[in-house]
């Protein structure tokens, strides 16, 4: 794994370098530069749109009571986009527009999520919801259920409030202007 992070910080770089200098082998300099820019400027304008889009289907998943999934790893993704497509070169600006089609960031936020569950030992509780392997009837892994669980003892009581002592000692070292306190009569 450091290794792939060392290669995409080193290699990324010197491919966009190499892209940049074909294509303004290609087109010239200015019209390269402007590519860049103009690349920026429609993937910030799309980012955008998108990201309201996907804030109000949170929104909406959240008032309906269910988790908003979906518009997080959308969130996610158009983050990832955003960083891309801010990121001077046409490689990243491709990625960054790749990561703009909804299809494309819902099948890779699939498949690490696919490679996260065989690579570790994940459980997910969402909201109270056992994990599969755990017996809805004993979410505490004991047989706890306040709603079900059979009436205890009952321990009748009645609470009294402590006195202060009315020695001379105990009302000089107590504050006597202050009403508020429980202590003080």
């Amino acid at each position: 794994m450091p290794f792939l992070i060392l290669a995409v910080f080193i290699g990324l770089p010197i491919a966009e370098i190499a892209v940049l200098i074909k294509v303004a082998d290609f087109i010239n300099l200015w019209p390269t530069i402007l590519l860049i820019v103009l690349t920026a400027v429609i993937g910030v304008f799309l980012l955008r749109l998108q990201g309201l889009s996907s804030l109000a289907r949170a929104q909406t998943s959240l008032n309906e009571g269910r988790l908003p999934v979906n518009s997080i790893t959308d969130a996610v993704g158009l983050m990832l986009a955003g960083a891309f497509l801010l990121t001077p070169g046409l490689i990243t600006d491709t990625l960054g527009f790749a990561l703009l089609i909804p299809a494309v960031r819902h099948g890779l936020a699939s498949y690490f999520f696919n490679k996260a569950k065989k690579s570790a030992n994940i459980k997910v509780d969402m909201f109270g919801e056992p994990p599969r392997d755990q017996n809805p009837r004993d979410p505490f892994g004991a047989d706890y259920n306040p709603r079900t669980r059979a009436p205890g003892p009952v321990i009748e009581g009645e609470v009294i409030e402590p006195q202060p002592k009315s020695d001379q000692n105990n009302k000089s070292t107590s504050n006597s202007d202050d009403k508020s306190s429980p202590w003080n009569h």
